[in-house]
């Protein structure tokens, strides 16, 4: 559960009663200090689980305002209205999603780079159809007509197909159906016609499509199942025309992690459920299903709190991502991040209608471009903060002192994972509240006061 919590903060339901506050921006001043994205807020028995997104200026008028909206992967149906309406209104979305590989643009220096990135697109093309064949039980009539149809399973799929409709060379791909099964998809080559050899030569895929099952679904999907929590990437559309899809093929992710000497397919298999790992963790969520109804959901609030004190504090955050070890957090956050941070320059230049750019991305991510901005003049506005989820200690069985046990079981867990196991502590009654508590909840992880840099 540790990991799992973790990692919904760095990305590969019953709405909340509970109403995030909202943060009317204050000045900006400059950044000069960390800051946090997610932080957990106590109200009564309640702690709500929040997200920030945070707008940035220049002081050169003619620059783009750009806005950094952390998200968690899993949430309330209700977050994710907030997030969509947080993102409405600006001229470019980048956002987070490690794509299949072959969604490049075919092309390259050489005749091999042409050759070989060619045939990657056409079997991404391949397992597109396929993916239609398994859903409607047929193959589609056209490659534009795939585009169409895919944004019914997919909101990411079209844009990624309407990019790879031609090959290395400029020319449309040809697909020609057989039947309802079977299909060719080919390329003539450089020289366009059929024939041909080296460079020139066609390229063929024929394919009898066979169904198949679904090789697993993600295990945030569970998760989020598991803990009646919706998968945002069941309710984001990312279909609009302004949004980009800014990270890393799957397989330059997998050569990524060769260079570190790390095993990208047993990364992978953790996310998925069809994976031994995966799929010990989704038997895990099951008892835990099975557990929360026999309890009356005192199980899932329980699993709510403790990712709630996990992901609202940074040091805690810290230390699970450090227990992941460096070169895994290189490559899933650093990484990453350049591919974001590149695409984000090429839209940073004077104009007399500068646009308004977000990045939409993991929370676990925005530190690290929050600091960017900084050293390149940008100054941030106050936060606004949403409510991911809400936990109820008074549902979970757990009156304060529990919640205070909870908390440095926690801690401990966390910092023996990243080697740096607290000393033991003498057992203490917890602290008592103050007598006095803001008006709109304490937050655990609070950003720095009005007046001095975030």
């Amino acid at each position: 559960m540790i990991v799992l919590a973790v990692m919904m903060a760095v990305g590969l339901a019953a709405p909340s009663t509970l109403e995030a506050p909202q943060v009317v921006p204050a000045p900006t001043s400059a950044i000069s200090a960390p800051v946090s994205f997610m932080r957990s807020l106590s109200q009564g028995p309640r702690i709500s689980l929040q997200s920030a997104s945070r707008s940035y200026h220049s002081a050169d008028p003619k620059l783009p305002m750009i806005t950094l909206t952390g998200v968690m992967h899993i949430g309330d149906s209700s977050y994710y209205d907030q997030v969509e309406s947080e993102l409405a209104g600006h001229d470019i979305v980048l956002y987070e999603s490690v794509m299949p590989a072959g969604v490049r643009p075919p092309g390259g220096a050489t005749a091999d780079e042409r050759v070989t990135s060619t045939q990657r697109t056409m079997k991404f093309l391949r397992s597109m159809i396929e993916a239609q064949l398994v859903a409607e039980a047929e193959i589609p009539p056209s490659l534009d007509a795939l585009a169409d149809e895919a944004a019914d399973r997919d909101s990411r799929a079209p844009a990624w197909i309407e990019a790879v409709l031609s090959d290395a060379w400029g020319r449309k791909f040809i697909y020609e159906p057989v039947d309802t099964r079977t299909y060719w998809l080919r390329s003539l080559g450089s020289d366009g016609v059929e024939g041909g050899e080296g460079e020139a030569a066609d390229l063929r895929l024929r394919q009898i499509t066979i169904a198949r099952g679904p090789n697993g679904d993600s295990i945030q999907e569970a998760l989020a199942t598991a803990l009646g929590l919706t998968f945002q990437l069941s309710e984001i559309d990312y279909s609009k025309k302004s949004w980009i899809c800014s990270d890393m093929t799957v397989d330059e992710l997998k050569a990524a992690f060769d260079s570190r000497g790390l095993s990208f397919d047993e990364f992978e298999g953790t996310f998925r459920t069809s994976g031994l790992q995966g799929g010990t963790a989704t038997t895990i969520l099951g008892l835990v299903r099975m557990a929360d109804i026999l309890t009356g959901g005192r199980v899932r609030q329980i699993a709510l709190l403790v990712m709630a004190e996990i992901l609202g504090d940074p040091s805690l955050m810290e230390a699970g991502l450090g227990s992941a070890g460096e070169a895994l957090s290189s490559v899933i956050l650093g990484d990453r991040n350049e591919v974001v941070w590149r695409d984000l320059q090429s839209h940073i230049k004077p104009s007399d209608s500068p646009p308004k750019i977000a990045v939409f991305y993991g929370a676990a991510h925005m530190a690290d471009f929050h600091k960017r901005l900084g050293e390149i003049g940008y100054q941030a506005a106050e936060p606004r903060w949403m409510s991911v989820f809400t936990a109820d200690q008074v549902a979970a069985g757990f009156d304060e002192a529990t919640i205070e046990t909870l908390r440095g079981a926690i801690k401990n867990a966390m910092q023996q994972r990243s080697g740096r196991a607290a000393p033991p502590q003498v057992p203490t009654e917890p602290a008592p509240r103050p007598a006095t508590e803001p008006a709109q909840g304490s937050a655990r992880a609070p950003d720095q006061p009005s007046g001095v840099a975030p």
